[in-house]
């Protein structure tokens, strides 16, 4: 099981580098989650990226990868508002996560599963990597 962040997402539409070792991790996963909150994010900077139109395909991609979303509730609040208490922009200065950082965060503790992710910013945190 792994939990994953809109960044390794976000590498896998963009066709970034990492794309394909991403790819991998998350077909060998025997079961995927994301956050409502990290398909939101998603959404919103492929929207960003490639227009409006583009937002409405990512819950297409998030289904043809098997990628099972959870719901925003307690106990990821509370578990995100830690995160962001202990992680967040403006408090730490190596980890720096933001809203949907603390949620994939939060999901991936709740569940004691890895995160996929892309950058530096978890690895300054308490949070198992997949990568």
């Amino acid at each position: 099981m792994i939990a994953v962040d809109s960044s390794a997402l976000v590498s896998i539409l963009e066709a970034e580098a990492d794309a394909a070792r991403f790819l991998d991790v998350i077909r060998m996963a025997p079961r995927r989650f994301a956050s409502a909150i990290t398909v939101y994010e998603t959404g919103i900077v492929i929207g960003a990226r490639r227009g409006r139109e583009s937002a409405s395909e990512i819950l297409d991609f998030i289904d043809a990868l098997g990628i099972e979303i959870v719901p925003f509730a307690e106990p990821y609040i509370t578990l995100a508002l830690q995160a962001y208490g202990r992680f967040g922009k403006g408090v730490d200065p190596t980890a720096r996560l933001n809203l949907g950082d603390c949620a994939a965060y939060a999901l991936a503790m709740h569940m004691d599963m890895p995160l996929l992710f892309k950058g530096s910013d978890f690895g300054a945190t308490d949070v198992r990597q997949c990568l």
